[in-house]
């Protein structure tokens, strides 16, 4: 005996990921646009260059970590200063000069909301088909 596919649990865990997607989005575009500079110290690089890079660095006395394209890295030592956009309400802190990162976030939304979209419909057409049960 084979097992349906339950398509409509597969919808909603889309449009939850979708949700939550949107707030992390939101947080990123509200830094992006409102963020205040403020200056942080970097205090650990990684130990060895890769692709992805990261830095931690400190402000307020908290900690925190961030990506950074590799070829930054050999720029910094342990102690510098950098100037980050920030809220004070969240913790994610962007650089200076990267672009808006809610275009690609709303991309990614946008597919997830298609793909809960199709397996609604494909859920209520199985669901309508005579012999489907």
């Amino acid at each position: 005996m084979s097992r349906k596919p339950n398509y409509l649990a597969a919808a909603i865990l889309s449009f939850v990921v979708a949700i939550s997607l949107s707030y992390v989005i939101y947080v990123q575009w509200r830094t992006y646009s409102k963020g205040d500079l403020v200056v942080v110290t970097i205090v650990s690089l990684p130990r060895k260059i890769t692709s992805r890079c990261y830095i931690g660095f400190e402000y307020n006395g908290k900690r925190y970590t961030r990506y950074i394209r590799s070829g930054l890295v050999k720029f910094l030592q342990i102690g510098t200063r950098v100037q980050m956009k920030h809220l004070e309400w969240s913790d994610f802190f962007l650089y200076p000069d990267e672009d808006n990162p809610a275009v690609m976030g709303l991309f990614g939304i946008s597919l997830l909301l298609t793909i809960g979209i199709w397996f609604v419909l494909v859920h209520v057409n199985k669901s309508n088909c005579p012999g489907s049960a």
